[in-house]
């Protein structure tokens, strides 16, 4: 078979073409027009019915768990080895950026600077005291 867009082979059996993505129609489609699923028509002339709820994907999932490791590593770089749990937390707010929560990303990784500067600024300070 053959991507009707592009013209780049595909395996027999895909749904996409590999090079351009376009959605690859069967032998069968190509030739007669008719799609090999049927469709469904829903003739529901009752009121809208509600949309099931949204579920969770894993980036938000993932985004959950990432702020709550940030803050806890935030909290523990203010007491004990802040180079590490500061940086710790500056990685969660980056991945917590990436995830697409750009402002709580940022101050996550600022305040990670912030918090491991402070950090070592109080291990000084109780050391010579």
């Amino acid at each position: 078979m053959f991507c009707s867009s592009c013209g780049s082979k595909v395996r027999e059996g895909s749904n996409f073409c590999v090079k351009c993505g376009a959605k690859v129609k069967s032998p069968i489609q190509e030739n007669t027009g008719i799609s090999p699923t049927p469709k469904v028509v829903n003739n529901n002339t009752s009121a809208e019915t509600p949309a099931p709820p949204a579920k969770q994907t894993n980036q938000e999932s993932y985004a959950v768990v990432y702020i709550v490791l940030g803050w806890v590593f935030f909290a523990i770089s203010l007491l004990f080895i802040p180079p590490l749990f500061g940086v710790g937390a500056f990685v969660m707010g980056l991945l917590l950026y990436r995830t697409g929560a750009d402002t709580h990303g940022i101050i996550m990784m600022v305040l990670s600077a912030v918090g491991t500067v402070f950090g070592m600024f109080l291990g000084l300070l109780f050391t010579f005291l």
